[in-house]
């Protein structure tokens, strides 16, 4: 709980990060976008555990009003903290996205990124979180090579 508290700590007092300039993008040959590599929103954090630290963290929190009963054993939990504009946001993260997300945060290229997340799962729809990365404001910079 400690690292999920801290995380949430330092995503609220991450720096700012606007959209990014994607304009040359359409410049990059087809095989240079192996070579692209993905800056995360400077407040992303990532947290797997073996127990469910969101529904947790949920049930402390001074509103909730739900059943404070938690069932240590109901599973595992990959989680990303992240703070798009003011409000920081625990969002929990299937396997292949989370081994995506870390192989990123990690340094490593898209290339490398989209197969862990793909041997994760096979059906992993790379476009679409693509897409949604950038209109979430999670993928802070794609940097070409």
């Amino acid at each position: 709980m400690a690292r999920l508290e801290w995380l949430c700590h330092s995503a609220y007092h991450a720096a700012d990060s606007s959209l990014p300039d994607l304009t040359g993008l359409g410049n990059v040959a087809a095989v240079e976008c192996g070579k692209l590599t993905v800056a995360l929103h400077p407040s992303a954090g990532l947290i797997e555990s073996e127990y469910p630290l969101q529904q947790i963290w949920l049930s402390n929190q001074a509103d909730f009003d739900g059943d404070p009963h938690v069932e240590l054993d109901s599973g595992a939990c990959r989680l990303l903290v992240f703070r798009p504009q003011w409000e920081v946001e625990i969002r929990p993260l299937a396997l292949a996205e989370y081994r995506c997300l870390a192989a990123l945060a990690g340094g490593e290229g898209l290339t490398g990124a989209i197969g862990a997340a793909l041997a994760a799962d096979p059906g992993f729809a790379v476009e679409s979180w693509l897409l949604a990365g950038l209109r979430s404001g999670l993928i802070a910079d794609i940097v070409l090579p």
